[in-house]
């Protein structure tokens, strides 16, 4: 999980991560809360109602890995780590170019999880992030624009770490009940 990563509160009272993870197939590899499609979004398959096959996941806000893919996820990151300095891909790019195509990894249809603006000491300069971006789908699309500012959205700090344990406790009992 990034660590400027921002979560959707406006799911939350709808349980959309719970009847997500009802949905992933029980030979899942990966899930994605949060992403950045860099294909055309016309390659995006759709698995279920929450649920898509990305193409080319970029910006992976958050995601979880099934325990089943670690070998393989440790492999292609060692891989990577092997070359020289000025040709290693950031981990996001590795997992969107060489494990996602190879493996049964799917996305949150709508994002759960996004990268907030500021200063990223990867690519030494500020960046927008994805939060605009899904502020003004939340505006279109239920029409609450005075209610939800890109403001008003929770930033991950020690507060937000709590909700992700109960999140991560919730996930674990709806794995419980799909199994």
């Amino acid at each position: 999980m990034e660590d400027d990563v921002r979560f959707a509160p406006w799911h939350t009272s709808t349980n959309y991560l719970e009847k997500t993870m009802k949905e992933l197939p029980s030979d899942w590899d990966m899930l994605f809360l949060g992403y950045y499609e860099a294909a055309n979004t016309d390659k995006v398959k759709k698995h279920s109602e929450h649920l898509v096959r990305p193409a080319i996941p970029y910006d992976l806000h958050a995601y979880v890995v099934n325990a089943s893919m670690y070998d393989r996820l440790i492999e292609a990151l060692e891989k990577e780590f092997q070359k020289p300095e000025g040709e290693m891909r950031a981990i996001d790019v590795v997992i969107a170019e060489d494990v996602a195509p190879k493996n049964n990894v799917f996305a949150c249809k709508d994002n759960v999880a996004f990268q907030d603006e500021g200063y990223s000491s990867i690519v030494n300069h500020t960046i927008k992030g994805n939060y605009q971006k899904e502020v003004k789908k939340l505006h279109d699309h239920y029409e609450t624009k005075e209610l939800v500012t890109a403001d008003s959205l929770p930033v991950m700090d020690s507060l937000i770490a709590g909700s992700l344990f109960q999140m991560a406790a919730e996930m674990i009992k709806v794995f419980e009940s799909i199994s």
